[in-house]
């Protein structure tokens, strides 16, 4: 099945039924918005805890860092943690 493409940051928006259909119908929960955005950053932004759970489940990316400042040694020891203890996640 092709996954979809549909509006990600809305998703934060929706209540959590409409959500769920959306990823049952194929949207794609990893996907960013023009902004680099996701859909977890939407919901998280609103604090819907319930509808993180649905997106975490479906496959949602979760691991942020934010690099709006720039590279910094946080992110340089962040991410070396990272890749020490979670062999199998992938970051870059």
């Amino acid at each position: 099945m092709e996954k979809k493409s549909y509006a990600v940051i809305g998703l934060g928006q929706f209540g959590s039924a409409i959500v769920e259909e959306l990823v049952e119908k194929g949207a794609d929960v990893r996907a960013r918005d023009k902004n680099n955005r996701t859909c977890v950053m939407g919901a998280s932004k609103k604090g819907h805890v319930d509808i993180l759970d649905l997106l975490v489940k479906a496959g949602a990316d979760v691991l942020c860092i934010d690099s709006s400042e720039g590279f910094s040694e946080f992110q340089k020891d962040t991410l070396a943690w990272i890749h020490k203890n979670y062999k199998n996640v992938k970051v870059g």
